[in-house]
């Protein structure tokens, strides 16, 4: 696995660790079992390990991350590895959208569970879609999914608020991006363009 995805995995995989309520963390299997990721993510992240190493780290990650998903009910879902081709955003910026993204699940699922039956009762998927998500999880995972696009749309668009450094600015954990124009700016933004043009 390469360092770049390794990394980004990683920050998920400590973002869900957090995210574990006490009750799941004090049971002594599991603190073995989380004793195991934590090990394995620091073996990963080793400035020697290649990227053979951190495919083994991943292995056993995602082994002990499947027995939380399969026997402990408590727990959030794992996230998934991310896998395939390099990324084309920074792996700095990556890793701020993953853990932000990773934080703001975290809180969706902690919504009671009648205000999610709530909630994906009258919020319907968008578009051609049509029907309505077959579960809570499945509509607060796309909630996440538009929040990744809407930070990615944000570096692409020079939107997102970064320092000298090029790190994101962030604010209680949440990277600050400047909103899109809204129609009436983006037409008024044209409209002196033409006058200019003439």
């Amino acid at each position: 696995m390469q360092e770049a995805r390794f990394m980004e995995n990683a920050a998920k995989v400590e973002a869900w660790v957090q995210a574990l309520p006490d009750s799941v963390k004090e049971v002594s299997k599991n603190k073995l079992r989380l004793d195991q990721i934590k090990t394995n993510i620091e073996l990963g992240l080793d400035d020697t390990a290649d990227d053979e190493e951190r495919t083994l780290c991943w292995e056993t990650i995602g082994k002990n991350g499947k027995y939380f998903n399969d026997k402990v009910d408590e727990a959030p879902p794992f996230p998934k590895a991310r896998m395939g081709r390099a990324d084309r955003y920074p792996t700095n910026l990556r890793l701020v959208m993953t853990t932000s993204s990773q934080l703001f699940l975290s809180a969706l699922l902690e919504i009671p569970t009648k205000t999610q039956q709530m909630i994906i009762n009258y919020i319907l998927p968008h578009g051609r879609t049509g029907g309505s998500y077959p579960n809570y999880e499945a509509y607060a995972n796309h909630l996440v999914d538009v929040a990744i696009r809407n930070m990615e749309s944000s570096i692409d668009d020079g939107r997102a608020i970064l320092d000298k450094k090029g790190e994101w600015k962030l604010i209680d954990e949440l990277p600050q991006m400047t909103p899109p124009p809204t129609k009436e700016e983006r037409e008024a933004a044209s409209a002196e363009l033409e006058e200019s043009n003439e």
